[in-house]
């Protein structure tokens, strides 16, 4: 075990593998991840691998751009195909208050020039006939957003995280912090 590191990453889902693939990439130091388990047994591999940019604040919608642009470049980038495939979100709202919510998040969404549509019950039926439209007073649809592999993912970006140097400690359990000064000195 390392007994120093400029960089502790708690956690080896996909956030924190992707920190530390990133973290190497750009030469950050000595990184070393610690993950209890293995890596991705948490919610990383429970989820089903959505990738979407419609969201409803800022950060998470830059986040999702930057996230659909390493997806779309996985294979070249990692040397991983991750399944990705772009067959669109279509988000439904049963309320007129959550339609009002979906139109100030198209707004926002469109500053960002991300391609969404606002649609009224008859479209979605048109497109989706198998759909019940009869409870529903419209949606949202995002032709960008789909889902990728979750597994496929984070093994891409585990192999290269530890060919760029940072280290993966695989069964080794984070149980405290020591803090100093307002500064973590230790990791226990």
């Amino acid at each position: 075990m390392d007994r120093t590191a400029d960089v502790v990453i708690v956690g080896g889902g996909i956030i924190g593998v992707s920190i530390a693939y990133h973290l190497a990439k750009k030469r950050a130091g000595a990184i070393v991840l610690l993950e209890k388990g293995m890596l991705g047994e948490g919610s990383t591999g429970y989820c089903a691998g959505g990738i979407r940019t419609q969201y409803s604040t800022d950060i998470n919608i830059r986040f999702a751009l930057e996230s659909i642009q390493v997806f779309e470049h996985f294979e070249e980038e990692f040397g991983v195909d991750p399944e990705f495939h772009q067959d669109g979100y279509c988000f439904l709202a049963a309320t007129e208050n959550e339609m009002r919510m979906f139109g100030q998040n198209v707004e926002l969404q469109r500053t960002y020039d991300i391609e969404v549509e606002l649609l009224e019950p008859e479209e979605i039926g048109r497109r989706w006939p198998y759909l019940s439209i009869d409870d529903i007073q419209g949606g949202t649809f995002g032709p960008r957003d789909g889902y990728a592999g979750p597994h496929e993912a984070l093994q891409g970006m585990a192999q290269h995280a530890r060919g760029l140097g940072a280290r993966l400690i695989l069964g080794t359990e984070v149980i405290g912090l020591e803090v100093k000064d307002g500064r973590i000195v230790a990791v226990k």
